[in-house]
């Protein structure tokens, strides 16, 4: 009898609820005493990651110290010892958020979570896409590759850079105009001077259009 509830139960719920997407990774970059993008809209389920570059921050949950709920869901370092925050959020709604340390300066955020899309529907914030760098960790050359989805039209302007965990520029990887495609580029792990730069974590970021996206990957020697 139990089994036939649960049973009638997950039938219920498959009429209720519709197919959700697979949940998807989102970059938020601190540049000085910013966050990048400083706007984001995912989707519930979805998983956002603040990657650090210099100075010492915070990602901490509310409007300002003065919110009755602030750093409730989240309120952690982004400096040097702790380079990434990551958090998924799983109700509906808007979520502020800011750095303690440079409130003052205007380093705030914000997350639109909204509604998941059903399977065959291609989430509005999902257009480009930055994957894993592979092999991660890598000695000596990495791949890095992105896309632009298949409905974007005409072409793009591109950057993609690596930096180090200060901010400074590594490397160039590209700099050009490219269509709506699937694009790889290695990595050898030296600077643009040709130099081999030492191990560490190191942070790989792409512009394409009017969004950045980044990503950490980790040389070991």
């Amino acid at each position: 009898m139990k089994s036939n509830i649960l049973i009638l139960a997950a039938s219920l719920g498959l009429l209720v609820f519709p197919s959700l997407a697979t949940a998807t990774n989102h970059t938020v970059s601190q540049e000085g005493r910013a966050f990048v993008p400083a706007e984001l809209t995912i989707e519930v389920g979805d998983t956002v990651q603040w990657i650090w570059s210099s100075l010492s921050h915070t990602v901490t949950s509310g409007t300002d110290l003065s919110d009755p709920e602030v750093g409730l869901l989240f309120d952690e370092p982004l400096n040097s010892a702790n380079p990434t925050v990551t958090y998924t959020f799983t109700e509906i709604g808007t979520q502020h958020y800011f750095c303690r340390p440079h409130l003052a300066s205007g380093m705030t955020g914000t997350v639109i979570v909204t509604a998941a899309s059903a399977v065959g529907e291609t989430p509005a914030a999902a257009q480009i896409q930055l994957m894993p760098n592979v092999p991660n960790p890598f000695n000596p050359s990495t791949t890095i590759t992105f896309g632009l989805p298949a409905d974007h039209t005409g072409s793009t302007e591109v950057s993609l850079r690596v930096y180090d965990l200060k901010g400074r520029l590594v490397r160039v990887l590209m700099e050009e105009t490219v269509a709506a495609d699937r694009h790889s580029v290695t990595w050898n792990g030296r600077n643009d001077r040709g130099t081999a730069v030492p191990s560490g974590l190191y942070i790989y970021r792409l512009a394409a259009g009017d969004k950045t996206l980044a990503r950490t990957m980790t040389l070991a020697k």
